[in-house]
């Protein structure tokens, strides 16, 4: 074989190697011959919002403190139920369902709303977000205790809940 046809299929050898290896840091393995490539992790980015099902959206007059609580056997949920609404509670499939309960603080004027705005997986968690919106300056309340709450359904997951509340700016009065 001819030595440039031998010098040339190297350098085309060199270049297409060359062309293959791609840059960021590498780990040797105990196998000289095999190198691989370390990538740092994705960003934990949340999913999209699942489907819930509301079962109760209230201003639930109560002085206990807020609450932000997963319910996994249908007994639990029918004794908080019970306890907080009167009555029998929705029957939920717990086998691919939890229901969870969000509720705020005591307030002493009517107007205070509770928004429930995504739950969603991220980060190996369940993350609930809602929001708490006040009612805005001039607008017409009672004097009269609530506590806004809401109780939903979401697809069933091993995740933890992560409850995330978010403040609004005040509904203005119209």
């Amino acid at each position: 074989m001819d030595h440039r046809k031998v010098a040339l299929a190297l350098l085309l050898g060199l270049a297409v190697v060359g062309a293959c290896h791609t840059s960021g840091p590498s780990t040797q393995s105990a196998d000289p011959a095999r190198t691989e490539q370390v990538r740092p992790a994705p960003p934990q980015d949340p999913g999209p919002c699942v489907d819930t099902t509301v079962l109760m959206d209230s201003q639930w007059r109560d002085t206990a403190t807020s609450i932000n609580t997963v319910f996994t056997k249908q007994r639990d949920f029918q004794n908080f139920w019970a306890a907080n609404f009167g009555g029998t509670a929705p029957e939920v499939s717990f086998g691919n369902t939890h229901v969870v309960a969000i509720g705020l603080e005591e307030f002493p004027i009517t107007g205070h709303s509770l928004t429930v705005n995504c739950v969603q997986y991220a980060g190996g968690k369940t993350r609930i977000t809602y929001t708490h919106t006040a009612p805005g300056e001039g607008c017409t309340v009672a004097e009269d205790p609530v506590r806004p709450t809401v109780v939903l359904s979401y697809p069933k997951t091993r995740y933890q809940a992560e409850f995330v509340r978010l403040e609004a700016d005040a509904e203005p009065c119209i």
